[in-house]
């Protein structure tokens, strides 16, 4: 069961939604509210205003950065908000309940937490969820 719900996402909008909390980025501004029992709503300060988008796991957060960047926040037990070094050239980002999804520029998918590989043979994706 995946508790990631796109509500909106038009130009630099998208709000996200965790249990009993959200997330929403505007104008490259990424604001929280709600349940914070694992800092999933802690914004981290060294977005700035680079968001482009934001995505919401079980109880972890994450960010993508108009530098193709991704940042992680909140519950951390399978590494899910840990993402991975040097991890560039991202294009979307999906939250799972206890991993966390990267889609590059290239159509490959990188994935982290508690499900660490895409399948094999994955190529040319367009769209990502978890």
């Amino acid at each position: 069961m995946s508790y990631f719900l796109k509500v909106m996402q038009r130009y630099v909008l998208t709000t996200a939604l965790l249990l009993g909390s959200a997330l929403h980025v505007g104008a490259g501004n990424v604001v929280g509210w709600g349940n914070n029992s694992a800092s999933q709503i802690r914004i981290p300060t060294n977005i700035g205003l680079a968001a482009i988008s934001v995505a919401a796991g079980g109880s972890h957060s994450l960010t993508l950065k108009t530098d193709g960047t991704v940042l992680g926040w909140g519950f951390n037990l399978f590494r899910q908000r840990d993402v991975p070094i040097g991890l560039s050239n991202v294009v979307a980002i999906a939250g799972g309940e206890a991993h966390s999804l990267a889609l590059l520029s290239n159509g490959t998918v990188v994935v982290w937490g508690n499900h660490p590989q895409a399948p094999p043979g994955l190529a040319n994706v367009v769209e990502i969820a978890a």
